[in-house]
């Protein structure tokens, strides 16, 4: 009798992997000059990938930004192209 083919299920990633990879989006969009800013608003935690989303922004010559609301969670400004 043979043994059932196993099933691979999909992994679940980690909410700051999903949030590391919308801020190297954005940085990729501002790199490329598809667009000249681009906001992020109300990702809650976005703090604990800022550091690393920042270093990447700035070895693509890449403005990066947190902007800080009372009563708001922050929202990250990437932009524009640094000359």
């Amino acid at each position: 009798m043979e043994a059932p083919p196993v099933i691979r299920l999909p992994v679940a990633l980690a909410a700051s992997d999903v949030m590391f990879a919308d801020l190297v989006s954005a940085v990729e969009l501002v790199a490329s000059g598809r667009a000249r800013r681009v906001v992020l608003a109300g990702i809650a935690g976005v703090e604990d990938v800022a550091g690393e989303a920042l270093a990447y922004a700035q070895a693509a010559h890449v403005g990066f930004r947190l902007e800080r609301k009372p009563g708001a969670r922050p929202a990250v400004i990437v932009g524009p192209v640094e000359a």
